[in-house]
This record gives structure tokens, sequence and C-alpha cells, in this order.
């Protein structure tokens, strides 16, 4: 198990560096991957359900950030982002997920939720004044 869980780290840690495709798709298998472990061995379920939830809420901040809105022009982009505003909405929920059904987080980990929040409602404002500013005018 130790083995599983250095190589799971090992296959995440520089995701940062990483195309946003190849990061994309080490998340989700890092996510399957915890998901097996959680129905393998059910004294790792929640520490698992807690990672996983984690990191797909990074895997929501990596699709937000590759949405191709960002690529359209703000003055074409009146009512284009509602795969972008449920991008936010999930990361909103997973994040208060994570924060109110599971107990003893670290308040590391609790700073770590709350900047995840921040990021949502940042992309939520970008989003909100580029499709609306059109209407506006």
């Amino acid at each position: 198990m130790q083995l599983f869980l250095e190589k799971t780290h090992e296959r995440i840690r520089h995701i940062c560096v990483m195309s946003a495709a190849a990061a994309q798709s080490a998340l989700q298998v890092t996510i399957q991957d915890l998901h097996n472990v959680g129905n393998i061995n059910k004294q790792l379920a929640a520490t698992v359900e807690c990672t996983s939830l984690y990191l797909q809420c990074q895997l929501c901040v990596l699709r937000a950030q590759s949405d191709k809105q960002w690529q359209v022009p703000a003055s074409l982009c009146s009512n284009q982002g509602s795969c972008l505003k449920a991008i936010v909405q999930e990361l909103l929920a997973k994040s208060y997920r994570i924060e109110h059904l599971f107990i003893g987080l670290s308040a590391q980990q609790i700073v770590q939720l709350k900047q995840l929040r921040l990021l949502a409602h940042a992309l939520h404002l970008l989003m909100t004044q580029r499709c609306d500013s059109q209407g506006s005018r």
C-alpha cells in the first residue's frame, strides 16, 4: 500500500508544470485509483473519499482554466458561460462538502479549501463580467 501511495503522489506531484491535458488525465487516473483503493480497503474509505474530492476540485480548476470561453472575445461570449458556470458551481459544492463532511481537517486543509472557494468566486466574477458587459452596452 505504501508503494501505491508513493507512486500516486509521484504521478500528481508536478501537475502544475504539465500541460492541461496531461494534468487532467493524471488527476482522473489518480481519482479512479483512489476509488478502487476505497472499494478494496474499507478502512481507508473516508480518507480516500476526502482526497478524491480534493483532487476533483483541482480538476475543476484545471477545466475552468482551459475552458474555451476564455479564448472567445468578450463581445461574443454572452450566454456562452454555462459550462464554466457549472464548473464553478461544482468546485464550490465539492469544497463545501469536504469541509462539512469530514471531521478532523487541519487548519491548513481548511485554508486550502477556502482558497479554492476564493478562486471559484474570482472565476465566477470574471466570467460574469465578461459575459454581462456585452449585454449592458
